[in-house]
């Protein structure tokens, strides 16, 4: 239920982040280039909340996503310069 009503709280005006997407950029700056499973376990979040909250990050130029060469299965997130502003 939390995550879920994070996804609709007001966004704060001069950086019109949500309460979960300031939270997981706070994280990403805190542990740069941790994986989602990693990330999930932090948040405490579902995997979808937590994709659809990256994908709006992504979309904005404030994280990027990627996945390991090695195992594709992995998603690792990293901000971008805009994103540790």
């Amino acid at each position: 239920l939390l995550q879920q009503r994070n996804r609709y709280v007001l966004r704060e005006p001069t950086t019109n982040l949500s309460l979960l997407e300031a939270h997981i950029l706070t994280e990403l700056d805190a542990f740069p280039g941790i994986n989602q499973s990693e990330l999930l376990k932090i948040l405490k979040i579902s995997q979808t909340s937590l994709s659809l909250a990256c994908a709006d990050l992504e979309n904005r130029k404030l994280l990027v996503r990627e996945r390991l060469k090695t195992d594709k299965r992995i998603v690792k997130y990293s901000l971008t310069k805009q994103g540790k502003r």
